[in-house]
């Protein structure tokens, strides 16, 4: 990376090659990859404190259901190229037979097999729509930031429905004489089969080489030539 660019960018750019985000906790940044954790958690009615704030569905400007962009290929010299355009015919469907593009560029991801299963990460977490809010007891404190939980709710339908936590504070609630400790939460709905991936979903991806001009680095042996004499006299 080039040190004309801000932190924020730089690592921005760092992240996107996991599809995962930066957190600070506890006096720690700490690293989330994009990987499926199994849930050791669950929270029910018992340990909401609140009312809850729930969306069903992300706003249609937030929406797509196919991802193209750029990364950057070892053969093509490492200048950014397309990686191969990822369509999902049953979000199509879904989204009244239109297509909708997701942009995500990945400008330090250098491998055309990689970048296909980041995308596919993106799409597939774009889909998992549903998000709430709550104030939970003190049994939500022992999570963070990218965990997975599992949310039981019978008025809501959950039944051990995962969700992965994107937003967590800790507050004191109630009376000025008498606080209660609470922890606020973010969730958004996820599931293990956003990052399921098979072979068969690679694309295949061309050389990527721009032209067919020689390469500035390799001189080529010189051929053909001949020796010719001429007397000269002064």
């Amino acid at each position: 990376f080039n040190l004309d660019k801000t932190p924020k960018v730089i690592l921005e750019n760092m992240l996107s090659s996991i599809a995962g985000h930066l957190i600070y906790s506890n006096g720690q940044f700490k690293l989330r990859p994009a990987v499926y954790e199994t849930p050791s958690v669950t929270l029910s009615e018992e340990h909401i404190r609140s009312g809850i704030t729930l969306n069903t569905r992300i706003s249609k400007k937030e929406l797509f259901n196919a991802v193209k962009g750029l990364y950057s290929e070892p053969d093509n010299n490492y200048q950014p190229q397309d990686y191969p355009i990822l369509t999902n015919s049953t979000f199509e469907t879904e989204d009244n037979s239109e297509r909708i593009f997701g942009e995500f560029n990945f400008p330090m991801t250098t491998s055309s097999h990689t970048v296909q299963r980041l995308a596919k990460i993106q799409l597939l977490k774009a889909r998992q729509q549903i998000s709430f809010s709550a104030e939970f007891n003190l049994k939500a404190f022992e999570l963070d930031i990218g965990d997975t939980v599992q949310i039981t709710n019978s008025r809501l339908g959950f039944t051990n429905k995962t969700f992965e936590i994107t937003n967590w504070a800790f507050a004191m609630a109630g009376q000025s004489d008498a606080p209660v400790p609470t922890i606020a939460c973010e969730f958004r709905e996820t599931a293990s089969s956003v990052y399921d991936f098979s072979t068969s979903d690679y694309s295949t991806v061309s050389s990527g080489k721009a032209t067919n001009l020689p390469s500035a680095t390799t001189v080529s042996a010189p051929s053909g030539l001949t020796l010719t004499d001429e007397l000269v006299q002064y």
